[in-house]
């Protein structure tokens, strides 16, 4: 049986009809964005900090796939802890 892994949801969705930049300028959209999952954008921090680490020498015995692996390992750590406190 496959594992069914938590997404955590969306994080940065956006509506059809309104979406804004960073910046804070709006712009009209026909189709709703949903933006990337709140897993992704864990692992997308984690991944900032290892890659930082990886280059400053800390964490030289890191291959890049170790990297990617530990960052989603990461999310999933972080989702369950926050559906353990949303309970």
């Amino acid at each position: 049986m496959e594992k069914i892994i938590d997404m955590g949801g969306l994080a940065f969705p956006c509506p059809a009809s309104k979406c804004e930049n960073i910046q804070g300028d709006s712009y009209n959209v026909t189709e709703g964005q949903e933006g990337m999952t709140i897993r992704d954008y864990f692992a997308t921090r984690a991944f900032e900090r290892f890659v930082q680490a990886h280059i400053d020498h800390s964490v030289d015995d890191l291959s890049k796939e170790d990297i990617a692996r530990e960052a989603y390992s990461y999310a999933d750590y972080m989702i369950a802890e926050r559906i353990k406190r949303e309970k």
